[in-house]
């Protein structure tokens, strides 16, 4: 089978891939909003959605790194804070 022939294939597993990311990392935005609610803006949650989406596109088409962590950091201080 030649690399054409699995182009589709490639996309495929790109797209679950990227699909997989994104979905990591809402619920990771969304827990980390959970964790202090005290200082939540709306209009922060919406630029975080649209660097994940803007990275999403970008990630299809080869053109952004392979994985996408800042709601994961995100997530990560805001529990931390709620520690200290």
């Amino acid at each position: 089978m030649s690399t054409e022939d699995r182009v589709p294939e490639l996309e495929q597993e790109t797209a679950r891939r990227v699909l997989a990311v994104v979905l990591r990392e809402m619920v990771a935005y969304g827990r980390g909003w959970r964790a202090d609610w005290s200082d939540f803006d709306g209009r922060i949650l919406q630029s975080q959605l649209e660097w994940l989406a803007d990275w999403a596109g970008k990630a299809l088409i080869g053109r952004a790194e392979p994985d996408y962590t800042y709601g994961t950091r995100f997530k990560l201080d805001r529990e931390s804070w709620r520690r200290d």
